[in-house]
């Protein structure tokens, strides 16, 4: 009786992990809030301007959760659901002010919309499209103006990032601190400090009537490469410019995620199934082996299920690319060993 009510504990802290592998990154922002989602809304008066502004923000910030949960080939084939008012109400879970204004007949805000993610899944999957939720490891970016002069709008291209809600996206945007120049050997230690994978300074300039930005990737693997350009039109002059900046963020930002999914796609095509023997002596090294495959099954596993479950082992299956070797060499950065046994690969935790 004690041994089968030792297995029953055992198993539920191995499906509490497995069931809900998001939980582990919430720490980056939840993937089914949108944040920054921007309204300018006029009415007859000011309430109704309010009333208005809060379902057009559902709606718009429920085709934006669609297109970060959905890869461009899917968009591309697909329609992303427009659901009615009564049907979106039911996926929102919570609406939260950011920011607003309000005149007598206009209302400006901005909002956090937070949304049920099992409603979410059931209505984009009913659409045809496949929902990705493995999140990377951040990316640090790095906004810059392309002119030293004081007279560029560093703070509102800036703002356009701080506000943009991009903490929220399946690659994760991290900020580096306004003080942050593009030299890699000053940049590698921020990233560091955030546990991002890779930096992208992201430059600004003015041209005509249109914002263009450069996004160029900085890294210790050599010299600094191009991820591209973005741009924005310009409309309404210099009173345009903070919402041409906004427009410019999320164009900068779609790129970024557009390219981190596709490389995630071809990934998935090219990923092998692993069986493993996780072997552990007692609940604390449990907890340690627990700890690096949460880890890990962000940016290294995917997939995870157990198949068996003992007091002293389970029978654990993941996706992952590459060879073994490779796959034992990147556990090891998560205190995770990976070794051929004669009953096949041993997975244990290693260190205190």
């Amino acid at each position: 009786m004690h041994r089968l009510a030792g297995l029953i504990t055992i198993c539920a802290a191995f499906c509490a992990f497995f069931v809900g592998p998001a939980a582990a990154q919430q720490g980056r922002g939840d993937i089914f809030t949108v944040s920054g989602v921007r309204v300018d809304q006029s009415a007859p008066d000011a309430a109704q301007a309010r009333v208005q502004a809060l379902a057009t923000a559902q709606r718009l910030a429920f085709e934006r959760l669609a297109r970060r949960l959905t890869s461009a080939e899917d968009q591309a084939r697909l329609s992303i659901p427009r659901p009615e008012l009564a049907s979106l109400d039911l996926l929102v879970r919570g609406v939260d002010v950011e920011e607003e204004r309000r005149s007598g007949t206009r209302y400006l805000g901005r909002f956090a919309v937070r949304f049920d993610p099992n409603g979410v899944r059931t209505a984009l999957q009913a659409a045809g499209f496949r929902v990705l939720e493995n999140r990377g490891a951040p990316v640090l970016v790095v906004p810059q103006p392309a002119s030293a002069d004081p007279a560029t709008p560093t703070t509102q291209w800036r703002q356009a990032w701080e506000q943009g809600g991009y903490a929220g996206e399946l690659l994760p945007v991290a900020l580096a601190p306004a003080s942050a120049t593009a030299d890699w050997p000053a940049l590698q230690p921020i990233a560091a400090a955030s546990g991002a994978q890779s930096v992208i300074v992201v430059t600004a300039r003015q041209t005509g009537a249109a914002l263009v930005a450069d996004l160029v990737e900085f890294s210790a693997a050599g010299a600094p490469a191009s991820r591209g350009q973005v741009s924005a039109a310009v409309q309404g002059g210099d009173s345009g410019l903070p919402d041409a900046y906004r427009r410019l963020a999320e164009a900068a930002n779609a790129r970024l995620q557009t390219q981190w999914k596709t490389g995630l796609s071809l990934q998935a095509s090219q990923r092998t199934r692993l069986t493993v023997s996780a072997l552990y002596r007692d609940m604390a090294e449990w907890t340690r082996l627990k700890q690096g495959l949460e880890a890990a099954a962000q940016t290294t596993i995917s997939d995870i299920r157990i198949e068996a479950i003992a007091r002293e082992g389970a029978l654990v299956t993941f996706a992952h690319s590459g060879s073994v070797e490779e796959l034992a060499q990147a556990l090891g950065r998560f205190n995770l060993s990976l070794a051929q046994s004669d009953q096949g690969p041993v997975l244990r935790a290693v260190g205190r």
